[in-house]
C-alpha cells in the first residue's frame, strides 16, 4: 500500500471486513513507502486490527515485483499461495480469492 493511494486503503478495509466475517483468516499488509506517520494515522483511523509493516525504501517490493498497488498475495493454510491479485483485479475478485483459500484449506484440514 502506498498511503496516498485510495485503491490500496480501500482494498485493505476488504480486508479488515473479510477478517472478520471469516473466523481466523489472518491478514498482514506491508505499506510500501510513504511517510511512516501518515501510515500511522490510517491505521488508527480505519481501525485495521492486522498488522502492517512499513518498507522504507521499497526492498519488499522489489522482492515480490509489485508494480501496482493493491497487490494481494492470497494464501492458504501452510502458506501456500492461492492467487495473486494486482491493481483493478484485486478488487474485483478479493472476496472470491479469500473463499476459494479458505476452502482448500478447510480441505486440507484446517480448522478456524
Amino acid at each position: 500500500m502506498a498511503t496516498r493511494q485510495a485503491p490500496c486503503v480501500a482494498a485493505f478495509d476488504r480486508l479488515e471486513d473479510l477478517r472478520r466475517r471469516h473466523r481466523g483468516l489472518q491478514v498482514a499488509v506491508v505499506s510500501l513507502g510513504g511517510d511512516l506517520d501518515d501510515l500511522r494515522r490510517i491505521v488508527r483511523a480505519r481501525r485495521w486490527s492486522f498488522p502492517v509493516g512499513w518498507d522504507r525504501d521499497g526492498v519488499l517490493a522489489s522482492l515480490y515485483g509489485v508494480v501496482t498497488c493493491p497487490y494481494v498475495v492470497v494464501a492458504r493454510w501452510r502458506g501456500r499461495v492461492q492467487a495473486t491479485l494486482a491493481g483493478a483485479a484485486a478488487g474485483a475478485v478479493l472476496e472470491h480469492g479469500v473463499q476459494r483459500a479458505v476452502a482448500a484449506s478447510r480441505r486440507a484440514g484446517w480448522r478456524p
